[in-house]
């Protein structure tokens, strides 16, 4: 199954996550924010994701997860449901 690329549009820009598949830079001046940060929590003794942007504020992600590869599955999933409240699929 492919998967698809959640772009938000707004006035004069662009949001999404980044991915090599896109090259924004084709299309204008790029800036880059990191969303959230996944890494392990030693008191949780699991993998944890950290919303760092006021967008990734609203991530409903359980407090950790076995492994690394599920914090960021969950953590892409989560940014990506967010964006597709105003936003169109490629």
């Amino acid at each position: 199954m492919k998967k698809r690329i959640v772009l938000r549009v707004g006035a004069g820009s662009i949001t999404g996550l980044h991915n090599d598949k896109v090259d924004f830079r084709s299309v204008g001046e790029v800036s880059m924010k990191r969303a959230s940060d996944v890494h392990f929590d030693n008191e949780r003794q699991g993998w944890a994701v950290t919303p760092l942007h006021e967008d990734a504020k609203a991530l409903d992600l359980p407090e950790a997860y076995h492994s690394r590869t599920e914090a960021i599955d969950a953590e892409v999933t989560g940014l990506n449901d967010i964006l597709k409240k105003q936003s169109i699929t490629l």
